[in-house]
């Protein structure tokens, strides 16, 4: 993890301000700056309109809050955020969906998606307005290099919170396999993977023992929803899962879902080529 500083974006919408408290708040929690970024139209870009915006920015912030640093960026706001991120050498990179337009449904926004798909940092996506630290982080795994990514990232940048390994699994051949035994088979067989996921000496070592585990049958979207409502986590982590280019062009089609469905905050974590 780079030891650079936490980077907000902000529009000055409404939904901006979850982001920019959650940012704060995570500055006080790990002692990084935090640098809030805007982007302003290069055309209207004079000295006098960005005083203003400077201060326009400054008034939104969380009282209390006049040491973080502004950062007025110029182009297309998704382009710029990135790079202003790559500029400061960002720790973490947060940001809020553009709207809701239900419970389950979150529309991220031109500018979310391209950061997602882009950064080099690993992106939080604030759903929800914080009212405290992060408690508890669901990380759902298929037990490949990049679950583990992301679990092991997660515990870098939340090195005190409990975090939790979710594996949805199901039945090959399910309409064919009608026995009970193929099915406590099939329990079992991803009980052990689980078992030998987190006893990889990388996950013990950045995890120690303020991780668990538990498998779940059916979808993995659903079995997500279902543990977030149950047990209240309030931050989920994911990998991109695309390598090299394709992260430009691909998201993971389960990790788009959970993006767009789940209510609580998730953070997204490039995959290393």
């Amino acid at each position: 993890m780079t030891a650079g500083p936490i980077v907000v974006a902000t529009d000055l919408h409404s939904r901006s301000d979850r982001a920019v408290d959650r940012a704060v708040r995570l500055g006080r929690k790990t002692g990084r700056p935090v640098k809030v970024v805007h982007v302003v139209d290069p055309d209207s870009a004079s000295a006098e309109h960005e005083e203003r915006t400077i201060a326009q920015v400054r008034d939104a912030m969380p009282l209390g809050e006049d040491e973080v640093d502004i950062i007025l960026a110029h182009g297309s706001p998704p382009k710029a955020i990135c790079q202003a991120a790559d500029d400061q050498g960002a720790y973490v990179i947060v940001v809020a969906v553009a709207r809701y337009n239900d419970l389950r449904d979150y529309f991220l926004g031109t500018a979310v998606d391209h950061v997602i798909r882009n950064a080099k940092a690993p992106v939080i996506v604030v759903k929800q307005r914080p009212h405290e630290d992060y408690r508890k982080i669901l990380v759902p795994s298929d037990f490949s290099k990049h679950s583990k990514e992301a679990l092991i990232a997660a515990a870098r940048l939340f090195p005190k919170t409990t975090i939790h390994v979710l594996h949805a699994y199901h039945v090959p051949y399910e309409g064919w396999q009608t026995a009970d035994y193929v099915k406590d088979d099939a329990k079992e067989s991803n009980q052990r993977e689980l078992d030998e996921f987190l006893s990889d000496p990388d996950i013990v070592a950045a995890l120690g023992e303020r991780i668990t585990g538990k498998i779940a049958y059916g979808p993995v979207d659903k079995a997500v929803a279902d543990a977030v409502e149950e047990d209240e986590y309030d931050l989920v982590a994911l990998s991109s899962h695309g390598q090299g280019g394709l992260r430009d062009l691909t998201l993971g089609s389960t990790a788009s879902t959970l993006l767009q469905t789940v209510p609580a905050d998730t953070l997204m974590v490039p995959a290393r080529d």
